[in-house]
């Protein structure tokens, strides 16, 4: 099986704090179960482990071939295809086209905030102008500049989205070191989930598989199922190891099982 690159969650236009730093409990595995679930783990590693050796060649390794020759033409169009609703807007101007008092009145709550200097406002803001939402005209600049102001005081998804914008050349001149070095390390050494995982991303399509298995395995131990599927193709590929798998693998099955909870579970059922 073929490296596999799974859609980054869309950006929330408020820039809630992400759930997998903010989910409490300390439920664990315990007694019996901790044994029963650890040995179901070493039956599933180990069947990937036969599958993942026994069948490399053939169509699925001509295939791996392609793919890999795919990633190497063009590594941003792998993040522009999988990530087009994260990308981002120049000049400081309210162009308001005519739209309902009830958008009017949010969009004065947001500037009462972005005036305060609140980071998640200011980031709120860009992405309305990105998108051309909340009565104003699409302005990818002025949203670039905001996510600026915003990644300046703290915003961690403003961080993400810029590290997008620079590395995919999207709404700004292509600088992928600038994504990388100054937006996605950054919000990701702050235990921003989706800038860590991203970094695997962009790892992976330069086929640096072992710096990309490390990026992955700091959220997939934080209970994020992309980064353990990808852990997963890596282990299948051979670019990972048994126990790196079975380290991320128990990593979040625990970070799943603490954030389990009642109301959790009732908004799951109800699809919220």
């Amino acid at each position: 099986m073929a490296a596999r690159f799974f859609p980054l969650r869309p950006l929330p236009l408020a820039g809630t704090a992400c759930c997998f730093s903010s989910c409490g409990g300390s439920a664990g595995f315990g007694g019996g179960a901790a044994t029963a679930t650890k040995q179901r783990q070493g039956d599933e590693i180990g069947t990937e482990e036969r599958a993942g050796g026994g069948e490399g060649g053939g169509q699925e390794g001509e295939d791996r071939v392609k793919r890999a020759s795919s990633r190497r033409a063009g590594a941003g169009s792998n993040f522009r295809s999988r990530n087009r609703a994260a990308a981002p807007a120049c000049p400081m101007r309210l162009a308001l086209t005519p739209f309902t008092n009830d958008e009017a009145s949010k969009l004065a709550m947001v500037q009462k905030r972005v005036d305060k200097g609140d980071a998640e406002a200011i980031y709120f803001l860009g992405n309305a102008y990105y998108k051309g939402s909340f009565g104003l005209v699409k302005n990818v600049p002025r949203a670039i500049e905001l996510w600026t102001k915003a990644a300046e005081l703290g915003s961690f998804d403003a961080h993400y989205t810029l590290g997008y914008t620079y590395y995919t050349g999207q709404g700004a001149e292509e600088d992928k070191l600038r994504g990388i070095i100054y937006h996605w390390q950054q919000a990701a050494m702050k235990g921003h989930v989706r800038s860590r995982v991203i970094l695997g991303d962009a790892e992976a399509s330069e086929e640096n598989y072992k710096l990309a298995v490390q990026h992955w395995m700091i959220p997939a131990k934080m209970g994020d199922e992309d980064s353990l599927k990808n852990i997963k193709g890596k282990f299948k590929d051979g670019h990972a190891t048994k126990a790196q798998y079975a380290e991320a693998l128990l990593g979040y099955r625990d970070a799943v099982e603490e954030m389990k909870s009642p109301q959790r579970e009732e908004a799951k059922r109800l699809g919220v």
